[in-house]
């Protein structure tokens, strides 16, 4: 027998965890209370760095320095 789902039982089994909302755990619970990460974020919640957003402001540069207003990738990003 396969395991193949209709569509008819994979749309029902979908309206029941909308009826019952703790099947899926909020994103917002596995994450540090002081993080200001979010879903698209290139940091790590965790970075007591960038909090977790994954860029930093280079502060007290002089106008006119080539950074000045500019922001970087932190340390905590990982490139692929």
């Amino acid at each position: 027998m396969s395991n193949v789902k209709s569509f008819n039982e994979v749309a029902a089994e979908m309206s029941a965890g909308r009826k019952n909302p703790g099947i899926v755990r909020d994103w917002r619970e596995l994450i540090p209370s002081n993080s200001r990460w979010f879903p698209g974020c290139p940091g790590q919640p965790e970075c007591k760095t960038c909090e977790g957003t994954g860029y930093l402001r280079i502060g007290n540069l002089p106008v006119g320095h080539p950074y000045f207003g500019q922001i970087v990738l932190c340390d905590c990003v990982r490139f692929r």
